[in-house]
């Protein structure tokens, strides 16, 4: 044994991470695209080094720069970083200092082309872009940090802009508490619409707004958003409803569908209006929600079929947050809480596309689970003169579905990737055919 060396290892799963890493070649896209204030002559861990860093940690479970602490006693990681030591939690805190707005822009676009070249493995006709805000709360005197009547609490309200088929992340962004739902919308969404095609945006009424209309119609793209209730759009559907004399207001429930076109004092054209108008058992008048739309198939029906289906955006917000601490907001400035968003971000749709991978019951996983079965998994690292062989605990209990998954991890080829576009024939979406 005194030629080899022998170490112990407590995240052996992150080897998946590590050959996805290098079939990307992250390392490269990352450098192409990251832009920092960085002023230093000499360093020991450049910007992208440091990035990597940090979404090992992440994607490990540790949601603080002083973790790097307790991963320098695994055997592994440093091997994971190509580097002799692991960045030190100072070293980490001075690369969110040289963050600016063109470092957040800059994960934006990296995350965006990520996700294109995720796509390529999906079979995906459409996409269904549900944009929603969400509260994170701040517990200091961060700068942003303002009361929001919502949610009755101090924090930030940031914007997230999920697919709903893949679950992927397709934007963020991190907007001071007192913004309201729609501020910035359009500004947020325009790099999806500028780089995918055959779209449906889904918003609740916080984002009924003529603008956001009008800059998904000029893109050639569709919409389901909530209207605000109004009186004339609760007298429209109480129009389409029967009106029977000896009809039992006071016990029967009912409800019923309808669309009509309506046009609104700050709306430049008229649009179509979806209706479901329905009166609980024991009411005596009906409630009318009102979705508008550019969609020209479907029935009534089948659009809020459609929409409710947007409730799991709640869910894809969830798992940030608990999985991928995304609305970690315990920096003093606005920037580096939203650098360490888009972090959060870019290992959650990483993450998200390895279980896709693994298929099966494991797509379906939360990140805490997965952590637990795919990565916190104890093993050695052999180390000889020639090589460096990494052994996982002979006890593991998924070493057959683990070992399917790094296979499948090794056949990708990102040699040439496509970016996204979205196939001209596929089953169409209650009229997305009519888009080009």
């Amino acid at each position: 044994m005194a030629n080899f060396i022998l170490k112990f290892l407590i995240y052996g799963g992150l080897v998946l991470f590590k050959e996805l890493f290098e079939l990307l070649n992250l390392v490269n896209l990352i450098s192409k695209h990251l832009v920092t204030n960085d002023q230093r002559l000499y360093c020991s861990y450049s910007e992208t080094a440091i990035l990597i860093q940090l979404l090992y940690q992440n994607l490990a479970g540790h949601d603080t720069d002083y973790a790097c602490q307790e991963l320098k006693k695994d055997a592994y990681f440093k091997q994971l970083l190509e580097t002799e030591q692991v960045a030190s939690q100072p070293t980490l805190s001075r690369f969110f200092s040289r963050a600016t707005e063109e470092t957040v822009e800059a994960l934006r676009q990296l995350n965006l082309e990520l996700i294109q070249i995720f796509l390529q493995f999906h079979q995906v006709d459409n996409l269904i872009i549900d944009v929603d805000s969400t509260h994170f709360t701040t517990y200091g005197k961060q700068e942003g940090s303002d009361y929001n009547a919502h949610y009755c609490a101090t924090g930030y309200h940031p914007l997230y802009a999920f697919e709903s088929q893949t679950g992927y992340c397709f934007n963020a962004q991190l907007r001071p508490g007192n913004r309201y739902c729609s501020d910035g919308a359009v500004e947020f969404f325009r790099p999806i619409l500028e780089g995918f095609n055959r779209l449906l945006f889904r918003m609740d009424s916080g984002f009924a707004s003529p603008q956001i209309y009008n800059s998904i119609e000029e893109s050639g793209e569709s919409y389901l958003i909530k209207l605000k209730r109004n009186p004339v759009l609760s007298r429209l559907g109480d129009l389409s409803l029967p009106n029977h004399e000896d009809e039992n207001l006071t016990i029967l429930p009912h409800s019923s569908y309808s669309e009509t076109v309506y046009q609104a004092k700050s709306w430049d054209h008229a649009r179509r209006v979806c209706q479901f108008s329905q009166r609980e058992e024991g009411e005596l008048f009906y409630e009318v929600t009102s979705l508008v739309t550019n969609l020209t198939g479907g029935v009534s029906e089948e659009h809020f079929e459609l929409y409710r289906k947007r409730g799991q955006a709640e869910n894809f917000i969830k798992e940030m947050k608990s999985g991928f601490f995304g609305d970690k907001t315990d920096s003093s400035t606005l920037i580096k809480n939203e650098v360490r968003m888009m972090i959060s971000c870019l290992a959650y749709n990483i993450s998200l596309f390895m279980r896709h991978l693994a298929g099966g019951s494991v797509k379906n996983l939360t990140m805490k689970r997965f952590r637990k079965l795919f990565i916190n998994i104890a093993g050695k690292c052999v180390k000889s003169a020639r090589r460096q062989v990494l052994k996982l605990s002979s006890l593991y209990s998924l070493k057959d579905e683990f070992r399917a998954l790094f296979e499948r991890i090794s056949r990708l080829n990102f040699s040439l990737p496509i970016l996204y576009k979205a196939r001209d024939t596929g089953p169409p979406l209650l009229g997305l055919q009519n888009i080009k």
